[in-house]
């Protein structure tokens, strides 16, 4: 067994009466634990920097993503706009079906039902309390010209009247300018309660406006003017005219006889009808 003496000097440890010398033992604990510290925050230092380029990455990622979209959605746009766009180029119906907007919109209004209708028919007032229509030149019973506003373009049409029964529902259809068709209907909910429902289809026309038809510009138009046209007709609470002639579509003599002759059995028939079911 080796002696204390070779023990000591085996250990690293002074040998005879020499004691340690605690200042270097000091130092150089001091300096491993410096060494620890530096290490430790050397691998905080890679962890932050590979979480960094990794959320630069995903940002990058997500960056190209939404490019990629908003590139098909023009693309998509382009086409549908383009007539004979497309793959390979489609025929100019296939466009104009996509392009197409139908509008259906209601609203009920606290009158009764002849004096919502009564309003209707006034087309000439619409001006004075909607802000889609401009102007309406209703010259003919069964025709009028149209122009309105639509976010920012104002668009012109010729309307042709094809039916309008008193109280009950008005069928009309461009015949010039920008193309939609559609009916107006009237339901009596109430003796002082009418639903007033407006269903339509509107071809855009022109690039802004069918862009604009993505954001359904036309059917938020029709849909404001419609709660213009309550507030209105419930302020007043009466109407301010009316048209009470009857077009069946038979042709120009039969709605002719029909305009001319449908006022006054149109309103006892209807009077007749809301007695017998109020």
């Amino acid at each position: 067994m080796p002696s204390l003496t070779k023990q000591r000097t085996l250990l690293g440890m002074p040998v005879g009466r020499r004691r340690p010398d605690w200042p270097k033992v000091a130092r150089y604990a001091a300096m491993g634990l410096g060494a620890v510290s530096t290490a430790a925050g050397g691998l905080r230092a890679g962890r932050q920097v590979k979480d960094t380029a990794k959320a630069t990455t995903d940002a990058a990622r997500s960056t190209l993503d939404k490019v990629g979209d908003a590139a098909g959605k023009a693309s998509d746009i382009g086409s549908a706009i383009t007539p004979g766009g497309g793959d390979g180029g489609g025929d100019r119906e296939e466009n104009l079906k996509k392009l197409r907007l139908i509008i259906k919109e209601s609203i009920d209004v606290g009158v009764p039902l002849k004096t919502a209708y009564n309003q209707w028919t006034q087309f000439a007032d619409m001006p004075t309390y909607m802000k889609g229509p401009q102007s309406i030149d209703h010259e003919a019973d069964d025709e009028a010209r149209w122009v309105v506003k639509i976010g920012p373009s104002r668009r012109r049409w010729t309307a042709k009247i094809l039916e309008q029964d008193p109280d009950e529902r008005i069928v009309w259809e461009s015949t010039d300018g920008t193309e939609n068709r559609g009916v107006v209907t009237f339901h009596r909910l109430d003796g002082n309660l009418t639903r007033v429902q407006v269903e339509m289809e509107y071809f855009p026309n022109g690039f802004v406006e069918k862009v604009g038809n993505i954001f359904l510009v036309a059917r938020r138009r029709v849909r404001k003017d419609l709660r213009l046209y309550k507030h209105f007709l419930e302020l007043a609470g009466s109407e301010t005219g009316a048209w009470r002639g009857e077009i069946t579509g038979e042709g120009e003599d039969g709605a002719e006889g029909g305009a001319g002759g449908g006022n006054g059995s149109a309103e006892h028939e209807t009077e007749t009808t809301t007695a017998r079911t109020g």
